[in-house]
């Protein structure tokens, strides 16, 4: 008598972080401008170089986001939720970014841009998330004036 092989059941969310994973290994995962100059910068050794000469705070994460800013990814169109919360939030003009209200941007975002983020106690990471989210939102209230 043969025996069965017992069927491993894996959950949706298990498979889609294989199917992740997948993609990620094979180089097929979206990143912006800044992340492509980044790592050109990496494998040329200009990075280390220039870390070496101005020290950690040199202005260059600054200058890969504001290259991510410029599309070279796919940005899909803001859903009518998504562009209410974000209406509501930017109209509050907010000094601190609470945490459910992170939450929420990270989902957004995850949409929006076809990207992986995560919530983040880095302020700067907050930051620039809150900035894309914002260019993104202004392109929708330029069209409506």
């Amino acid at each position: 008598m043969a025996t069965k092989k017992k069927r491993v059941r894996r959950t949706k969310a298990q498979i889609e972080a294989d199917k992740a994973k997948e993609i990620e290994l094979k180089g097929e995962v979206t990143q912006g401008l800044g992340d492509k100059v980044e790592k050109v910068l990496e494998v040329t050794g200009v990075k280390a170089v220039v870390k070496a000469v101005l020290g950690d705070d040199c202005g260059c994460e600054e200058k890969k986001q504001k290259l991510n800013l410029l599309g070279w990814g796919k940005v899909n169109c803001l859903e009518d939720e998504e562009y209410n919360y974000l209406h509501a939030f930017f109209e509050s003009n907010p000094k601190v970014v609470r945490p459910s209200e992170q939450i929420e941007l990270v989902k957004i975002a995850r949409r929006v841009f076809n990207r992986k983020y995560e919530v983040s106690g880095c302020s700067g990471c907050v930051r620039d998330l809150v900035n894309k989210l914002k260019a993104v939102y202004e392109t929708y209230e330029k069209d409506t004036k």
